[in-house]
């Protein structure tokens, strides 16, 4: 699976998209997907769950978070660490 399928399986395991929704790696997390602060927090558990890593406080933020892509390249780097 690759890192957008697993974001989107996320997300719609903790019910903040439908299994039915198209996700592209241009999607804003909050504006476009939905993702509130209560399914931020679901989110980054569900990453520590998914992909064997804790997401640090200090990386939660917009350069990590805006969209799906930068979700995806921020998980790909903390794999390759």
């Amino acid at each position: 699976m690759d890192i957008i399928s697993g974001i989107k399986s996320i997300l719609v395991a903790k019910n903040v998209i439908g299994p039915e929704k198209e996700v592209t790696k241009e999607m804003r997390l909050n504006e476009d997907l939905g993702v509130d602060s209560l399914a931020m927090v679901r989110l980054v558990s569900a990453i520590k769950a998914e992909f064997g890593f804790q997401v640090k406080a200090r990386d939660m933020g917009p350069d990590n978070f805006a969209t799906v892509a930068t979700l995806a390249a921020y998980i790909k780097k903390r794999l390759s660490e």
